[in-house]
């Protein structure tokens, strides 16, 4: 995908939780991320719960960045239903698919899920506050 993550976020390394944007539009955004050794919420070579909820809060960035070019900033307002089956080891490859449920006044309800190969790791409904910029 021709889009850079680091035009998208402001997060700088080591705080970046997309490796790479498999695919992104208005509605529907997939990323990959791989948690190595050494990274801040990495904890006994496991992702930390919050490292699983920025990945999905920074996936969700990606929904329309194709159209809108990384102009919009968010924060996290609320986090909703989250489930954690598995937390990604060091190492392991996992999507974040989000999915766009409503976007009104500056403020998106997405659905995320996290997975590796067919196994769903972790799921979650999040509400952000974005801003364009």
């Amino acid at each position: 995908m021709s889009v850079n993550v680091h035009e998208i976020l402001p997060q700088r390394p080591p705080f970046v939780f997309v490796d790479e944007i498999l695919e992104c539009s208005a509605s529907r955004a997939v990323t990959l991320f791989c948690p190595t050794e050494g990274h801040p919420l990495v904890f006994a070579g496991h992702l930390t719960m919050g490292g699983v909820v920025e990945t999905m809060a920074q996936s969700s960035a990606m929904l329309g960045a194709n159209e809108h070019n990384g102009r919009h900033r968010g924060v996290i307002a609320v986090v909703k239903d989250l489930e954690i089956a598995l937390q990604p080891c060091v190492g392991q490859s996992v999507t974040t698919e989000v999915s766009l449920l409503q976007d009104v006044f500056g403020m998106r309800l997405v659905r995320a899920v996290m997975s590796s190969g067919d196994e769903v790791m972790a799921r979650g409904t999040l509400k952000l506050m974005v801003k364009s910029i």
